[in-house]
C-alpha cells in the first residue's frame, strides 16, 4: 500500500514538473525571432511616444529604403506597412538556390498607457515577412529566412529600439 501510494506521488510530481517546463518554455519564447512561420520575424522594440513613433519610424524606413504603402493611426493603433523591397539574396541564400528575396516591414504601435495632460506611450512591435524566388520558378513564397537575412532584420528592428529609446525621456 504504502509503495503504490510512493508510486502515485512520484507520477504526481512528475507531471507537475513536466508542466512547469512546458509553461516556462512557452513563456521564453518573446522578444526578436520568428513567429514559427516561414518567412516571418517579429521583435518588440520597446515604447514610444505617438510623436516618436510616427516620425522615428519613417526615419528608419527610409534609411532602409522602404517605401510606405500603408499608414494608418486611431486611437487603438499606429501602423506602418511597407511596399515589398527587391534584395540582392544574401550569400547563405545564394546557397540555397535563392535567386531573389523581397521583405516587407510591418511596424504596429498600440497604446500602453492614456493619461491626462500626458503624451500617449505605445508598445512597438516589428514585424517583417520576407519571400524567396527560386532559380527553378518565377513564383514568390515564404520560406525560412536564413541566418545572413535574420541578422539584417534584428539590426533593423534594434535600430528602430534606439531611435525610441532616444526619445523616451522619463521623468
Amino acid at each position: 500500500m504504502k509503495n503504490a501510494r510512493n508510486i502515485r506521488n512520484r507520477k504526481q510530481v512528475l507531471f507537475l514538473g513536466l508542466c512547469i517546463f512546458f509553461v516556462a518554455g512557452c513563456a521564453g519564447t518573446s522578444g526578436a525571432g520568428d513567429l514559427g512561420l516561414p518567412g516571418h520575424f517579429q521583435s518588440d522594440v520597446g515604447l514610444a511616444t505617438a510623436f516618436d513613433l510616427r516620425d522615428k519610424t519613417r526615419r528608419v524606413l527610409d534609411k532602409y529604403q522602404f517605401e510606405v504603402l500603408r499608414f494608418e493611426q486611431s486611437a487603438d493603433m499606429i501602423y506602418y506597412e511597407s511596399q515589398w523591397k527587391d534584395r540582392y539574396p544574401f550569400q547563405d541564400e545564394l546557397d540555397q538556390g535563392i535567386e531573389g528575396t523581397r521583405p516587407r516591414i510591418i511596424i504596429q504601435g498600440k497604446p500602453r498607457t492614456r493619461r491626462k495632460n500626458q503624451s500617449d506611450v505605445f508598445s512597438v512591435k516589428f514585424n517583417a515577412e520576407n519571400q524567396v524566388r527560386l532559380r527553378e520558378t518565377n513564383d514568390w513564397n515564404y520560406a525560412v529566412i536564413s541566418p545572413m537575412a535574420k541578422t539584417y532584420l534584428k539590426q533593423f528592428s534594434d535600430d528602430l529600439e534606439t531611435e525610441y529609446r532616444s526619445g523616451l525621456r522619463r521623468f
